[in-house]
């Protein structure tokens, strides 16, 4: 048989661009700002982890707002308090092990495209085009998504395993798929719409065709089961089961006007293309490549014992986006949930040597260009607004100047993103000046923000914490609230960032908008006075 050095040379390329990327976003993962998100949970394990309530430490003030472990579940709270509980608070730790779950996306996917009969070329389209999309991360770091994905896309692997091999491995492979969804059921109520397209393409699969029948049925029968029973054990500690959460998200996601459509609560339908170009894009190409290799592989009846898996891993993609698209506003931007299925089902249809004729292969070689270069192009803009300010996004410059500036157990009032490591590490508490919860959950949504800040001015030594306005770089940074500005003091100290050159300055006005691109801004630490001297005459 003739080789062909050309395409091995491109194969081991892809393969080595792949890991260069991922190595950058390893080296790359302390060089972000902590953002609300990532806040969102890391502030809770914080809490756990020093035996405080489940909730935000940044909330301290407001001791009965509803836990989030009610609404997500506690693995991905549980899992940052062990974090915590073994290496400390971290920047990085959190991070990597969010990373991690974006490797094991990665894998998992290219898994199942071989199992659904993809060749290498597909397999390897599929991990450039997840780690690509994934990577992007970095950007918006500390999410536990990736991590869900991951745990949902093994279990189905070990479900499809079982189903299209048979014999006694089928039901120790669905029960041990049904633990890893019960973990993903127990991080994010966004795993129900995976589950929910699983078993329905299960179905409609096993009805169709009579061989994967019994395999498919039957595995998603006790993988369910199995689900259900892992999420209820872990929810008992906290007091609920399957069905007492699900009514309590559903009660939840009715008041919620933001994340949920008029299907599930009081928002629109609405895929907000305007923010989400490039994945639309992306999607619409996936579609298309996918398409070709299906009329191809049809046409010459190729494969024909990996057709029930291909159908499935379609349908379950199809049904999982429609259902995001009907019950999350804003669908497109969940990528961790809907891009790696996407991917699989194109993919698993993708067979390079189907394609002889040119025209075809032409085409179908613009369509993977396509989605690289829209993948490339976003990554490229990221990493290089990263590397040119490389020494404007130290964790640990920031960390040590609040040590400097902040005595140690104090509070310092902030903005919802940007200084929450910072401040916990150098000893002091970082605290919201108001009560942030998902619609519907708030323990006391008329509280007086001027009182409680004067109990805590009065109670310790007080600080607040913000970034110098600069419309030109920092155009979407929170403005300071009056309440907290009528109460500053001289500043205590300024943190300035080492300035841009002329070239770098040039180069980044020249990008597209990508948040943070200029690195850390500069910031400002304030103490804080009592407007009545704590009661005192």
């Amino acid at each position: 048989m003739k080789r062909n050095p050309t395409g091995r040379i491109c194969f081991v390329a892809g393969i080595c661009l792949l890991l260069c990327f991922l190595l950058f976003d390893i080296v790359a993962v302390g060089r972000q700002p902590s953002w609300q998100d990532e806040i969102f949970v890391v502030s809770t394990g914080w809490s756990m982890a020093r035996s405080h309530p489940p909730i935000m430490s940044v909330m301290a003030q407001y001791p009965r707002t509803d836990s989030p472990i009610r609404f997500y579940g506690p693995v991905s709270f549980e899992a940052d308090a062990l974090l915590i509980r073994l290496f400390g608070l971290s920047v990085v730790a959190w991070r990597l092990a969010c990373l991690t779950g974006v490797i094991l996306t990665l894998l998992f996917s290219v898994a199942l495209v071989k199992l659904g009969g993809g060749d290498k070329w597909a397999q390897l389209l599929t991990a450039l085009i997840i780690g690509l999309a994934e990577s992007l991360v970095i950007m918006l770091p500390g999410r536990w998504d990736a991590v869900t994905s991951a745990l949902f896309l093994c279990g189905l692997l070990l479900l499809l395993r079982g189903a299209h091999f048979g014999g006694r491995a089928l039901l120790w492979r669905a029960t041990l798929a049904g633990v890893f969804l019960g973990f993903a059921l127990g991080s994010t109520p966004r795993s129900l719409t995976l589950l929910l397209a699983a078993l329905a393409a299960a179905l409609v699969v096993g009805l169709w065709f009579r061989g994967p029948r019994k395999g498919l049925l039957l595995g998603s029968a006790v993988m369910s089961i199995t689900a259900v029973l892992v999420q209820t054990l872990l929810l008992l500690p906290w007091g609920l089961n399957t069905l007492s959460w699900y009514a309590y998200v559903k009660q939840a996601t009715k008041e919620d006007s933001i994340n949920a459509t008029s299907v599930a609560g009081n928002g629109v339908l609405d895929l907000h293309v305007h923010y989400h170009k490039t994945v639309l894009l992306l999607l619409l190409l996936l579609l298309s490549i996918g398409a070709l290799g299906a009329v191809a592989q049809c046409k010459l009846r190729t494969n024909q014992s990996v057709i029930p898996l291909k159908i499935f891993l379609t349908l379950f993609a199809a049904f999982n986006l429609s259902l995001m698209v009907l019950l999350l506003a804003q669908a497109l931007g969940q990528s961790a949930y809907w891009l790696p299925p996407a991917t699989i089902a194109a993919m698993c249809w993708f067979d390079w040597g189907l394609f002889k004729a040119r025209g075809r292969r032409t085409i179908l070689g613009a369509l993977v260009a396509a989605c690289l270069v829209v993948l490339l192009f976003s990554y490229v803009q990221q990493i290089t607004a990263i590397v040119l300010t490389w020494d404007r996004r130290s964790n640990e410059d920031l960390t040590a100047f609040v040590r400097r500036t902040v005595n140690k157990g104090a509070a310092v009032y902030g903005p919802i993103d940007g200084y929450f490591y910072p401040v916990e590490l150098a000893g002091a508490n970082y605290l919201y000046l108001s009560e942030h919860a998902r619609a519907g959950r708030f323990s006391d949504p008329h509280a007086s923000i001027s009182s409680k800040l004067e109990e805590e001015i009065c109670a310790h030594p007080t600080y607040a914490i913000w970034p110098n306005p600069d419309p030109a770089h920092q155009p979407e940074e929170e403005s300071m609230p009056e309440v907290l500005r009528e109460r500053l003091l001289p500043k205590a100290g300024e943190f300035t960032r080492p300035p841009l050159s002329p070239w770098r300055e040039k180069v980044l006005n020249n990008m597209g908008p990508i948040g943070g691109k200029y690195g850390f801004p500069d910031a400002t630490i304030y103490p804080l006075r009592s407007l009545d001297n704590c009661g005192k005459d």
